[in-house]
């Protein structure tokens, strides 16, 4: 139990993570607002999107009597043939951006309303030239669009694509400002109508009375109740320095604060969730009271990996990677190579750095975190569920489920001495990390009791820096470091005693072991390694072993297990043949191999058709989910509800929304979902999603059951397992089971037939018996 000064820096905290979060969102706002990109702040995304209708609406009348019939004057008149290129759903876009962008902005003048006029009136002739540009030659202009630099801006994407196009012997010809500025006017006219949003007001400086298009009363009440509902759910979700409260059906559970806790549930859902059985609770609330800390030395190698600006890009680091601006010529003003050399230098580095910061943030944003929590001896997560049960952290950092970088600086907070088996499994974890995943147990051990494997150990935990070449192509690179100083501070060099790294073992294809307990089909169970066997078995490469034989020879293409490995991991989650192309198309360009279309076809075909043959107990189980996942749907049911063994109540509710897509060239594609109720369900979502959420809702049972009363620290990522090595055999023996409890002594299958009401029974090859796997030793492995 927390004390009561525990409580309070906890409560200290909470309420800090609040105010930097609030900071945050209003410095984002401002920033936004003065660089004229006020339509990117939440409350314009908001706004954009509930005005859009409407002002497409007005904009349409305005078109008709204006530009058909003819009474908008000569000016327009030829303007008439390049504005109805545009539909009305992408001018009132183009009109409201503008609008908030400059009618926002501090700088002087910029809501002069001539100004506005006109900024509104660029915006359409933009988008009326690119989609001229996209008429005369599509192809060219997505070549030019794709080779544009991401940090690129709208007018430097406008002038470039203009220069190019011009080069090519196609030129736009600009409309005359007086036709532009009436464009706009009528434009401008039609968004402040139809939202009531913006008003022409007088102002007098001197002598002068000028017109400006300003933010009316109404509009700034609306900004300042959405600001005022965006701050609740601004805070940041921060790690906690004590235990999380508990949750339960009724309280929720995690941060102590009522603002803290706004927007986490116990379920990540959108409605009202079912309520959850006792062992799903338990298994939560158990994992919410794991301690952690920060690896130090990570943290240190870290720190001057940032320094260094270097990158590991296996693990996932990513540090800031800025340029300086070069020297300027010294005759820049009279050298015009010179000049324009300089140019060309500085847009070099300007894109060089827009890109760094970009790829920087994750790593910067998880480095300041541990810096922060660095000097605490323990914190603790708030974790929740998703509908389906899988269960994920609530802070974006410090966790364990994140990336390889993210993830080695987390450590288990209460250590204890190393055992002889927990040596074994510090091994395991030295050898796996290493890249050794696929290698015997055996193999694993002698590899990391190596002369070879004890002096890059020694070499990497003495001087991780100097030797990084040892470590940073890794399978795993930081979580491999992370392992090699654990073992030679309490192994080689004894200068600790207790271990306190979290060592992982992951299912094999977990998948197709969940669909081979709920069919019972021994092939498929073999291939995963829920059967015991003498070495991992490879499902991937059986797969592609099948495919090779009955690909033309003339091709001289031989399938790798990778090759196929994606489709094989993903089929059971209902992914469909187009996927298939590009995982398959990806991994053979990966090794240098380019194939036709055809061929590709053919390739994704036989993989298919290999998936059947060789798990055919978890294909046919798919197939009747579909089936019968799709009949419940169309019998009048708008969402379907089951129960898994463990007690957690899975509610899947997919509904249509209404969507009009908005494609303006030069801001890419805008989805606006109209109105707030929920729509009919939408059948193909249902049907697609079955088979993944079934799968997903018993792999997060089996891990509910084995560990909702483990004794010791353990944390989990979906299919993977972790604990301290002292602990892995009963974490191992925990899994199993779990197991044998779901797929023996009950039948989920049968269970989610009745829950939907199926139609028929459901297909089952009863060729194995799910007991063989406590004898398994590559089931986690």
């Amino acid at each position: 139990m927390p004390t009561p000064a525990q409580i309070e820096r906890q409560i200290q905290l909470e309420t800090q993570q609040i105010q930097d979060g609030i900071t945050q969102l209003r410095d984002n706002t401002r920033k936004a607002e003065d660089n004229a990109y006020a339509s990117s702040t939440a409350y314009a995304q908001k706004m954009l999107r509930t005005a859009i209708p409407a002002v497409a609406q007005e904009i349409n009348k305005i078109r008709i009597n204006r530009l058909i019939r003819g009474k908008a004057g000569a000016a327009l008149a030829d303007l008439a043939h390049y504005t109805m290129t545009i539909d009305d759903e992408t001018l009132a876009l183009l009109v409201i951006k503008v609008l908030f962008d400059v009618c926002t902005s501090p700088k002087d003048r910029d809501d002069l309303a001539n100004n506005v006029i006109d900024r509104v009136g660029i915006a359409v002739e933009q988008e009326a030239k690119w989609r001229y540009f996209n008429e005369k030659d599509p192809l060219l202009l997505k070549w030019i669009t794709q080779g544009q630099h991401s940090g690129k801006g709208l007018h430097y994407k406008d002038y470039d694509c203009t220069r190019r196009f011009k080069e090519k012997g196609i030129s736009w010809d600009p409309w005359p400002r007086l036709s532009r500025v009436k464009i706009g006017a009528a434009f401008t006219e039609a968004a402040c109508t139809a939202t009531g949003w913006w008003q022409r007001q007088l102002k007098r400086t001197g002598k002068r009375t000028n017109a400006y298009i300003q933010p009316t009363p109404e509009m700034l009440t609306i900004i300042n109740g959405l600001m005022r509902n965006a701050e609740l759910f601004a805070p940041i979700n921060l790690p906690m320095i004590c235990e999380p409260n508990d949750w339960t059906n009724e309280q929720a559970g995690g941060y102590y604060c009522n603002q803290a806790r706004v927007g986490n549930k116990l379920i990540r859902s959108f409605g009202v969730a079912r309520l959850q059985g006792e062992t799903p609770l338990q298994f939560l609330n158990h994992l919410q009271r794991v301690a952690y800390q920060v690896n130090p030395f990570i943290l240190g190698v870290a720190n001057r990996l940032e320094q260094d600006s270097y990158a590991v890009k296996l693990g996932k680091f990513l540090p800031a990677d800025t340029l300086p601006l070069p020297e300027k010529p010294y005759d820049i003003a009279t050298n015009k190579e010179a000049r324009s050399a300089y140019r060309k230098q500085c847009v070099e580095v300007y894109d060089h750095n827009s890109t760094s910061l970009k790829r920087c943030i994750r790593t910067k944003l998880t480095l300041a975190t541990a810096r922060r929590f660095a000097k605490e001896e323990r914190y603790y997560l708030p974790w929740s569920y998703d509908y389906r049960g899988r269960v994920y952290p609530i802070p974006a950092f410090l966790t364990p489920q994140d990336t390889c970088f993210g993830k080695s600086l987390v450590r288990f907070a209460d250590g204890e001495p190393l055992t002889e088996r927990g040596l074994y499994w510090l091994r395991f974890q030295l050898a796996t990390t290493y890249g050794l995943d696929k290698a015997t147990m055996e193999e694993r051990q002698e590899w990391a009791k190596s002369p070879e494997a004890l002096a890059i150990i020694t070499a990497i935990a003495t001087d991780p820096i100097g030797n990084i070449s040892e470590w940073e192509g890794c399978d795993e690179p930081f979580l491999f470091l992370a392992a090699a100083e654990e073992y030679y501070s309490l192994v080689i060099a004894k200068t600790r005693t207790h271990t306190r790294l979290a060592t992982a073992v992951d299912a094999t294809c977990s998948g197709l072991q969940v669909l081979a307990g709920l069919s019972h089909d021994g092939s498929t169970a073999e291939l995963v390694n829920v059967f015991p066997g003498s070495k991992p078995s490879d499902a991937y490469k059986a797969v592609a072993n099948r495919v090779n034989p009955k690909l033309p020879q003339e091709w001289a293409i031989q399938l790798s297990r990778s090759d196929v490995k994606k489709v094989v991991m993903t089929v059971p989650y209902n992914s469909q043949p187009h996927s298939n192309r590009q995982s398959i198309r990806d991994a053979l360009k990966d090794r240098g191999l380019e194939i036709t279309p055809d061929q590709l076809t053919i390739i994704v075909r036989l993989t298919r058709e290999a998936m059947n043959e060789i798990v055919p107990g978890p294909m046919e189980v798919m197939s009747w989910l579909n089936k019968e996942i799709s009949n419940a749907i169309k019998s009048g049911r708008d969402h379907i509800e089951w129960t898994t063994p463990s007690g957690f109540a899975v509610k899947q509710d997919l509904r249509k929304v209404n969507t009009e897509r908005i494609k303006a060239h030069l801001m890419g594609r805008v989805d606006l979902h109209i109105g707030t109720s929920l729509g009919e369900p939408d059948l193909n979502h249902h049907k697609n999603a079955g088979s993944p959420n079934l799968i997903h809702s018993l792999d997060s049972s089996i891990l509910q059951i084995g560990l909702k009363d483990f004794a010791g620290p353990f944390t989990v990522i979906h299919d993977s397992v972790l604990c301290g090595a002292n602990h892995m055999d009963a974490m191992q023996a925990a899994v199993r089971d779990a197991y044998v409890e779901i797929f023996l002594h009950h039948s989920p299958l049968h269970d989610f037939a009745e829950a939907i009401g199926a139609e028929t029974p459901p297909p089952m090859q009863y060729t194995f018996d799910p007991e063989t796997v406590k004898e398994s030793t590559y089931f986690f492995c």
